[in-house]
């Protein structure tokens, strides 16, 4: 792609076919900073209620706006298929 005509100006963002699962990449990173498995899933909607206060917030070293996913887009290949 990088020696197509149709390439030039563009950005492509190729991804591995077989992709790790989030839950498998969070759990990877525990274990290997922190020497510890998970212990569980907290809902969404129970995160974001437990955010609005600030202590936790402050205890846990995390910000309300880091859980906002409404922003989040799938990727699709459209574009780079399209120019091969």
């Amino acid at each position: 792609m990088a020696h197509t005509d149709e390439a030039i100006g563009q950005t492509y963002h190729l991804t591995d076919p077989n992709p790790y699962k989030m839950r498998d990449i969070y759990q990877m990173m525990m274990t290997e900073y922190l020497g510890k498995e998970p212990k569980g899933i907290l809902p969404l909607r129970l995160a974001k209620w437990a955010m609005s206060f600030s202590f936790i917030r402050k205890w846990l070293h995390v910000e309300k706006k880091h859980l906002n996913i409404s922003n989040v887009r799938p990727y699709t290949t459209q574009q780079m298929h399209a120019t091969l």
